[in-house]
């Protein structure tokens, strides 16, 4: 008789080899590490004690910092993690609070960071993966931004849809490279040099670069039909977050890493749907009322399939000093499958409601039409 094996726990794939730095360390010092080692998050310590942990995404939402910025002013406190915590269940802590990576803790003491990157592995290792196409994960027509548009364009780009990377195309649409936060960490890294004290924005002729004279090429890509494996493979190898999906020289979709642990969460034991909601201010009141919202609709949809996570990305669009439209790009998996909507409205709760309805109007036409071609097939002859 063959024992199942027992559930991965975090302390098997956290990584241990890590880059820290102390309270008293400024910006210039945390880019530096950051470049050096190639991360996206700094742990800061004192005496071995967590005190929080500074992000690039922290740092480029503020369009880079002052070089003497000190680390204890950038530092925010991310979800902790314990060791024996079990795998699946981290990814879904980290899905479910929109963070990137957080620390694993010990007796009070750092003892490993997990990161997208060390979930991808497990992915691989404690998946059962199926002979899943890029094609059936991917998001679909993906955002892009053109080669001779600036580096503020494509930071808005990239901060508008939570994305890390994206890609760009020529003036034809061909894709010819990929912009990423990497990318841009370069940039802030040259600003908080040359930038005066107090200064957030660093050089204005930097802001103003073309996208073209900082992208990556080639761009790492795959045909809709390449598997799941093959991607996750590719974005290790490369040290990427994410693939292009390319067909006929055309971005087609994107496939990330974040695609790829919301599979891993969603093997988890914990029962009901996993919701993340990001781009949205602290707001207790209004995150409550779109979760109850969101779970009426979920349970609605019970009795056709089985939700599993809802991704909700937020932008509030400005018009004026007091008026605001808000649009909202949401991602829904299901045993199904996955099914995507985009909608806005001058309210948020109205644009919530639009994203649900479409999600639930498309279902339910699936359903009738499987419904209809069961129906169908029975009564045909043989």
């Amino acid at each position: 008789m063959v024992r199942p094996r027992p559930p991965a726990r975090v302390r098997e794939y956290m990584t241990t080899d890590l880059v820290t730095a102390g309270p008293e360390a400024v910006a210039s010092e945390i880019l530096g590490l950051m470049r050096q080692h190639d991360v996206h998050e700094v742990p800061i310590v004192s005496k071995g004690e967590l005190l929080g942990v500074v992000t690039l995404r922290a740092i480029a939402k503020r369009g880079g910092a002052p070089s003497n910025t000190k680390a204890s002013t950038l530092i925010e406190n991310l979800p902790r993690l314990d060791p024996d915590q079990i795998i699946t269940e981290a990814a879904s802590l980290l899905i479910a609070t929109g963070v990137r990576g957080a620390p694993v803790v010990e007796k009070k003491k750092l003892a490993g960071m997990l990161t997208r990157t060390d979930l991808v592995r497990a992915f691989l290792q404690e998946a059962t993966l199926p002979a899943q196409e890029a094609r059936s994960v991917m998001t679909p027509n993906p955002q892009t931004v053109r080669e001779d548009e600036t580096i503020g364009e494509a930071r808005h780009a990239m901060a508008s849809l939570n994305e890390r990377s994206v890609p760009v195309v020529d003036a034809r649409g061909r894709l010819s490279g990929v912009i990423g936060l990497k990318d841009l960490r370069e940039l802030f890294a040259r600003n908080t040099i040359r930038s005066a004290p107090g200064d957030l924005r660093g050089s204005r002729d930097e802001v103003h670069v073309e996208v073209k004279g900082i992208m990556r090429y080639p761009p790492v890509a795959v045909a809709p039909e390449a598997t799941l494996r093959e991607a996750a493979e590719l974005m290790l190898r490369n040290r990427i977050s994410s693939v292009i999906v390319v067909e006929s020289d055309r971005p087609v979709g994107i496939l990330t890493k974040l695609d790829l642990v919301e599979l891993l969460a969603s093997r988890s034991e914990e029962e009901g749907i996993l919701i993340q909601i990001t781009g949205l201010d602290e707001q207790p009141d209004v995150f409550e009322a779109m979760y109850e919202t969101v779970q009426k609709s979920m349970k609605r949809l019970a009795g056709i399939v089985t939700p599993r996570l809802l991704n909700l990305h937020i932008v509030q669009h400005r018009t004026g000093e007091d008026n605001s439209k808000w649009s909202i790009r949401a991602r829904l998996q299901t045993e199904r499958g996955m099914y995507y909507q985009n909608h806005h409205d001058w309210d948020l709760m109205a644009a919530l409601a639009g994203i649900l309805d479409g999600f639930e109007t498309r279902i339910k036409e699936e359903k009738d039409r499987r419904v209809s071609d069961r129906r169908r097939r029975s009564s045909t002859p043989r």
